[in-house]
């Protein structure tokens, strides 16, 4: 059926903030780029400090708004900011149509009546997680500020089956009422460049060394201690290296116990990049030991490299896609011998991957138009 685009659709995105080390704000920008914006248009509430590294300039070249609001703890300032903040942005755009698309299933409570109040019907809770928190403290809190949410009228988007499980187990939603948003990658932007290996790594001095890279948010969650562990006991021999990049509250823990340990001579920590796929080209075997994740998307991109890849147990299981081992516990043992098959298997062909990557769901050019279509049925469903 033809449909007649008379108005834009705007979306209002509820984020903590617009860092490049916010996996949430990589998976948006992904789709971000490539939705059709004569159509579709994004915005962007946040409410956590910005660092150096921010998608916000990238954002108003694309067209789109960003808006800095203090989060819920502060109740009484947060509901008349938010409150002010709507109905400004209506004024601004009095022809267009709204949906507001909640990346925080926790602060829905807070937000839910001021959207009602000010005519924006259509409003997205998207899970990111396979469970509410890894801090026990935090799981509880965050679940009993969800719980009201069963009584509304929302939509609810997913990015993996085990993200989707949240929902049904604490019946949120039914199957058939969950969308699946794969959080995809542009496959080509991933490819392996044997120049660009040989050129980042003399930048970055390695030599003939076998690089064990990761990549992700310095947090607890992330598990790099165990990797540091890992390469003390197993690989400090002058013949590997440890590449590591990421920032978060645990960088400077992470700084101390390298040094510790006595591994910085070994060891390569940078800041977030905004060449991951140099960074993976430069790598030889890609470690992802998280406690939990709701997807795993670095994984992704590194297999798109033609990286082998070693999983933790806690990824969901559909990011295993082409050469990975998933290790089913944290013992140096079990993942110096996965990093040992990698070494004996043939892996000098990296480009084959890129082609299977994109024959796969996370093809985000496969999956742009599904998300376009559900926005513009979400804005007619709900008028």
């Amino acid at each position: 059926a033809k449909h007649n685009y008379i108005n834009m659709i705007r979306i209002i995105h509820y984020v903590p903030n617009l860092n490049y080390t916010s996996g949430i704000m990589h998976f948006i920008m992904n789709y971000y780029r490539l939705i059709n914006k004569s159509k579709i248009q994004f915005h962007f509430i946040y409410f956590s400090k910005l660092k150096q590294n921010n998608f916000k300039k990238e954002i108003e070249q694309l067209g789109g708004t960003t808006h800095f609001i203090c989060p819920p703890t502060k109740l009484h300032i947060f509901i008349e900011s938010f409150n002010k903040y709507i109905k400004d942005f209506k004024n601004t755009y009095p022809n267009d149509e709204f949906i507001f698309h909640n990346h925080q299933l926790a602060f829905t409570i807070f937000q839910y009546g001021i959207l009602k109040k000010n005519g924006i019907h259509s409003i997205i809770v998207h899970n990111h997680m396979t469970r509410f928190s890894d801090n026990i403290l935090k799981s509880i809190r965050n679940m009993f500020l969800f719980l009201p949410v069963t009584f509304l009228n929302v939509k609810y988007f997913a990015c993996s089956e085990g993200a989707k499980k949240i929902f049904k187990n604490y019946n949120f939603a039914k199957d058939d009422d969950i969308f699946l948003i794969i959080n995809g990658i542009k496959c080509s932007n991933f490819k392996f460049n044997r120049h660009i290996r040989n050129k980042t790594r003399a930048e970055l001095k390695i030599h003939n060394e076998y690089v064990l890279g990761h990549i992700g948010r310095m947090e607890k969650v992330k598990n790099q201690l165990f990797l540091i562990k890992l390469f003390k006991e197993k690989y400090n021999d002058g013949k590997h290296k440890l590449l590591l990049i990421g920032s978060g509250s645990m960088e400077k823990y992470i700084k101390n116990k390298v040094k510790r340990f006595d591994i910085s001579q070994n060891t390569i920590i940078l800041k977030n990049r905004t060449d991951i796929s140099n960074i993976l080209s430069t790598m030889d075997c890609f470690l992802f030991p998280s406690k939990f994740e709701g997807l795993g998307l670095a994984a992704v991109e590194a297999q798109a490299n033609g990286l082998p890849v070693i999983l933790s147990k806690h990824i969901p299981p559909e990011v295993s896609i082409k050469n990975c081992q998933i290790i089913k516990n944290y013992s140096v043992e079990a993942w110096s011998n996965a990093i040992e098959r990698c070494k004996k298997k043939n892996t000098h062909n990296r480009s084959i991957a890129n082609k299977i990557i994109e024959n796969s769901e996370f093809n985000i050019i496969k999956n742009i138009n599904y998300l376009e279509n559900i926005y513009i049925f979400l804005r007619r469903t709900d008028k």
